[in-house]
């Protein structure tokens, strides 16, 4: 699969020449569209606006679902096997909720209501732990369009000359990515060098798996940038105007090379030291039954990190 830029202007707040209502909007649904060109999206620029409208609440799903019936986007492939579960005879696309009958329709359907759930993500993180959660990112990205969201697959599939590890070793498959998090778990926080190396197996063993029907890449790198967020670490492998990004990634996965993969990862971590306390004010503000405590809490904060009144006061107004 080449490699297909994606133009960022920042300070026009342009995304291929579409406009942007502010810089944060941009580079999130650039981030989510760019997880999506992974896959083989290649958006024009009326697509594109209509990810951003849906992605800001412009745009319902149903009405994104009426807009599709007439099959005016083109294909963008999709995977092989006897699926006769996830796949409607008749029209030969895959059963969705959004009856949409065209296989063109449905990829262009499915990247714009994935794009929105990614955005969701990124603004709400949620927390994983073990591979159950590599179920439940899945299931949040696709609960829009697919019954079986979230749900591992019964099939055996393949992409290309690529065949992906059979349903039946499911069960082997799901308890090494555990022992691989609980190596991780264990690792030094602070070396980052061990944390991408870590990754990099997670990853490639994800991949292998491939435990979807559909979504698959998407749900391996959302899985993967909130297993680092754990760990305080901030991880972008969208190859947002980064050619070398794109191949080196692609070269990882397909050729299940861990090294390759724990490089890149390792360039794209960024250490986010105040993730900890970000996300313990944020969960201390949400929920009000929990705020008895807020006091120790914040004391303790105060003598282990060494924060300011002003950062937590910012901190309070930003999460309010």
């Amino acid at each position: 699969m080449p490699y297909w830029p994606l133009a960022v202007d920042r300070d026009n707040l342009t995304l291929m020449g579409v406009s942007f209502p502010d810089l944060k909007s941009l580079e999130m649904i650039a981030e989510a569209i760019d997880s999506c060109m992974f896959e083989g999206f290649r958006p024009s620029g009326r697509e594109i606006e209509i990810v951003r409208d849906c992605c800001l609440g412009k745009i319902t799903l149903a009405r994104l679902a009426s807009g599709l019936m007439d099959g005016n986007v083109s294909d963008a492939g999709g995977m092989g096997g006897p699926d006769f579960p996830y796949v409607d005879p008749a029209t030969g696309v895959l059963r969705n909720a959004m009856g949409i009958s065209d296989r063109g329709s449905l990829a262009f359907a499915e990247y714009v209501v994935c794009a929105r759930r990614l955005c969701e993500l990124a603004e709400k993180p949620v927390s994983v732990r073990d591979s159950s959660g590599i179920l439940a990112v899945h299931r949040h990205l696709f609960q829009d369009i697919y019954a079986w969201s979230g749900e591992p697959r019964t099939v055996d599939i393949c992409k290309g000359n690529t065949s992906f590890l059979s349903v039946t070793h499911f069960r082997f498959a799901f308890r090494h990515i555990d022992d691989l998090l609980t190596d991780l778990w264990k690792v030094d926080g602070a070396d980052r060098e061990a944390i991408a190396r870590m990754l990099g197996k997670i990853l490639a063993a994800v991949n292998y798996l491939h435990p979807f029907r559909e979504g698959n890449g998407r749900t391996q790198r959302e899985f993967l940038r909130l297993i680092a967020l754990e760990r305080r670490w901030s991880l972008n492998l969208h190859r947002n105007e980064d050619a070398d990004a794109f191949d080196r990634y692609m070269k990882g996965t397909v050729n299940d090379d861990e090294d390759v993969l724990a490089s890149l990862i390792y360039e794209r971590l960024t250490v986010m030291s105040n993730w900890w306390l970000t996300r313990q004010w944020s969960r201390l503000w949400r929920h009000p039954d929990s705020k008895m405590s807020i006091l120790p809490r914040l004391v303790w904060v105060i003598l282990r990190w060494r924060w300011s009144f002003f950062e937590l006061s910012f901190i309070m107004l930003w999460n309010a």
